[in-house]
C-alpha cells in the first residue's frame, strides 16, 4: 500500500523537476502568452476617429431625457466640445448621442462629459447602467488605413516593415491619428501592400530580411 502511495506522488516531482529545469521554453511576453508574428493588408476605406469609453446612465423623468456621464482622457481635453456625436450598442441595436457639456476639473487624469441621447428615452435603461460609448473626434473620410499593432511602440510609427517577395524591407511612413482598429495612412504605404504589424523588438536594426529569418524569431 505504501508503494502505491509514494510512486505517484514522485512521479509528480518528477514532472515538476523536468518541467522547471529541463523543458524547452519559448519566449513569452503579456499574460503567459508566445510572440506571435503579425501580418496585415494595408486597405482603403471609410476611417473615423474614435474613443473607447464607458460611461453610466442618468435618467431624467420630468423631461423624460436620457445622458450618458462619460469619463474622458485628459489627452483629449483640447478636442472635445459640445456638438460632437458618439454611438453605443444596446441590445444589438446603435443608437446616436450627443455630447452636451463638459467639467473643465480633471480629476485623477479625467474629466467628465455629458452626452444626450438623440430621441425618446429607450424602456430598457436603468440608472446608473454601464454603456460603451464611441466618442466620434472627426468626420468619416475615406483614407488608407493600417491595423494597429505592437510595431507602434518600437517604432512610434516613423518606419514600418513591408513584406514583398518573401522579404522584409524597412520603409519610413508618416501615420496620422487612429482608431481602435486602424492607423491612418499619410504617405509611404499603399492599399493592397502587406506590412509586418507584430512587435519589431528582435529585429529592428536591420534594412532587409528575409521574412524565413524573422518567422524562426517566433517560433
Amino acid at each position: 500500500m505504501r508503494i502505491l502511495v509514494v510512486l505517484p506522488v514522485a512521479l509528480i516531482l518528477l514532472f515538476v523537476v523536468y518541467n522547471v529545469f529541463f523543458a524547452p521554453r519559448r519566449p513569452v511576453c503579456g499574460l503567459g502568452r508566445a510572440p506571435i508574428l503579425s501580418i496585415a493588408t494595408v486597405h482603403y476605406g471609410n476611417f473615423q476617429e474614435l474613443i473607447p469609453a464607458t460611461g453610466t446612465v442618468i435618467l431624467d423623468s420630468v423631461s423624460n431625457t436620457a445622458s450618458v456621464k462619460v469619463p474622458i482622457d485628459e489627452l483629449y481635453f483640447s478636442r472635445i466640445v459640445p456638438g460632437l456625436k458618439a454611438s453605443t450598442t444596446i441590445n444589438n441595436q446603435d443608437y446616436v448621442l450627443t455630447l452636451i457639456s463638459l467639467d473643465s476639473v480633471v480629476t485623477e487624469g479625467r474629466f467628465n462629459t455629458i452626452l444626450r441621447f438623440d430621441g425618446e428615452v429607450l424602456p430598457s435603461l436603468k440608472p446608473d447602467q454601464s454603456l460603451r460609448i464611441r466618442l466620434s473626434l472627426s468626420p468619416a473620410r475615406d483614407a488608407i488605413q493600417l491595423p494597429v499593432g505592437g510595431f507602434y511602440k518600437d517604432t512610434g510609427g516613423s518606419y514600418v516593415y513591408v513584406v514583398k517577395n518573401d522579404l522584409a524591407i524597412k520603409r519610413n511612413v508618416v501615420l496620422g491619428r487612429k482608431n481602435m482598429d486602424c492607423f491612418e495612412v499619410l504617405s509611404g504605404l499603399s492599399p493592397g501592400e502587406e506590412v509586418i504589424t507584430s512587435s519589431y523588438e528582435k529585429f529592428d536594426k536591420e534594412d532587409i530580411l528575409e521574412l524565413s529569418e524573422i518567422k524562426a524569431l517566433y517560433e
